[in-house]
Order: structure tokens, then C-alpha cells, then sequence
């Protein structure tokens, strides 16, 4: 089971997503394009090199891959995206990397 939300788009057509979800601040979203190939979407936040994403930006990136659906996913310092074992973004906490409850493995 996971837990998710809001929803950004659903069935091609974006949802009116009201509020910002707090502004600018990391975020992980998945979503899925027709040909039912998934897309992840992990985004750097509170950091000098990257002040974040709204939820407008983050539907707007996921249109432009072609999500027919998409949701947003727990953001902040759970933002984290590995590669063979590295983290490849950058941790929002001070303290860095912290041990994550949930995980979608790609093989």
C-alpha cells in the first residue's frame, strides 16, 4: 500500500490543484505516460543550487514527458533517488540521507 497526493493528472487532463503545498521545496512525483512506461521525477530543494518546485511546476514537467497521470509522493528530506547504490540528488536535511520507510525499485 502507499499513500499519495494530491493527484496532478488524471486521465491526460491536469487537476486544479489549489494551494502551493508549501511553496518551493523538494519533491518526488510519479507518474505514467499512454504507453504505460512509469516516470519518476525527483526534485533538489532548499538548497542553493535548487530552491524547489510548486505544484504547478511539477505538473508542467510531468505534461512535458507525457504523463497521462501522475500524483505527487511524500517530498521534503524523504526526496532521495539512488543509482546503483549512490544517492544522486542532493538531501534537503542538515543531517543528510535519513532511512526511508517507502522505495519503488526500478530493475
Amino acid at each position: 500500500a502507499l499513500s499519495f497526493g494530491p493527484a496532478f493528472i488524471i486521465n491526460g487532463e491536469p487537476v486544479d490543484v489549489t494551494g502551493s503545498g508549501g511553496g518551493l521545496n523538494p519533491r518526488t512525483v510519479i507518474g505514467q505516460r499512454e504507453d504505460g512506461a512509469v516516470l519518476l521525477l525527483v526534485i533538489d530543494g532548499r538548497q542553493p543550487h535548487s530552491l524547489g518546485a510548486n505544484f504547478q511546476d511539477c505538473i508542467k514537467v510531468m505534461q512535458d514527458y507525457g504523463a497521462i497521470n501522475a500524483a505527487n509522493l511524500d517530498g521534503g528530506s524523504s526526496t532521495q533517488m539512488m543509482y546503483q547504490g549512490e544517492t544522486i540528488n542532493v538531501c534537503a536535511s542538515l543531517y543528510g540521507p535519513r532511512y526511508l520507510p517507502t522505495v519503488w525499485i526500478v530493475q
